[in-house]
């Protein structure tokens, strides 16, 4: 389930009748759209309300199972909802502390600025960790490309080094056994340290 801008509505929209024309169904008590991606792959968009809609994307098995878990859905408040959230997640007033404790023995760049790692979005631990380590290495890949295309030696070793460590941030081992994330982030700091550029590290590392 995806909350999304109002102003975005309209190229959300367009975007799906390219995938299948749309059939109206009821979503949250709403004349809605959904549209169907393949065999047992729907979405919903339900119509704008206040400053945002909602899209409801799931593979649940066939149409009739879809439509009956659209119908299991309840509008709530946000304490209700975070409330149901299972433990692993990490709650918004919990993210100052979990950003600060995930940074423990991670090397960030010359004036990492906190604000800079996505924060509108819920996630269990390993997403979060994905979150905070992705946005450090990005700086650094970043850092050193600008300083290897400036020539400033120094700095880019030092960039190259930093992603280098990450082999050894605590968060990232911790993550290792749960998925491949990890193992993404330190194939791009091998290809830096080799001094060749990471060809899709944005995409790989979730950059913005």
């Amino acid at each position: 389930m995806n909350w999304r801008s109002a102003e975005n509505y309209d190229d959300y929209f367009q975007d799906r009748t390219h995938v299948s024309s749309g059939t109206p169904v009821e979503l949250l008590g709403k004349a809605s759209t959904m549209f169907t991606y393949g065999a047992g792959n729907y979405t919903t968009i339900r119509p704008v309300e206040g400053e945002s809609f909602l899209e409801v994307r799931g593979g649940v098995g066939d149409r009739s199972a879809y439509l009956a878990v659209l119908e299991q859905l309840v509008l709530t408040d946000v304490d209700t909802w975070l409330a149901a959230m299972p433990p692993a997640v990490v709650m918004p007033a919990e993210r100052d502390e979990t950003i600060a404790e995930m940074l423990e023995g991670v090397r960030t760049p010359p004036g990492f600025d906190l604000g800079t790692i996505p924060a509108d979005e819920l996630g269990d631990r390993y997403h979060f960790g994905a979150r905070v380590t992705g946005t450090v290495a990005c700086a650094w890949v970043e850092r050193w490309q600008q300083s290897t295309r400036a020539g400033n030696e120094a700095e880019a070793a030092e960039a190259a080094a930093a992603l280098q460590s990450s082999k050894d941030w605590p968060i990232l081992l911790e993550m290792n056994d749960q998925g491949d994330y990890p193992e993404v982030l330190w194939e791009i700091a091998d290809k830096v340290s080799a001094g060749h550029f990471p060809v899709g590290y944005k995409q790989g590392l979730g950059c913005d």
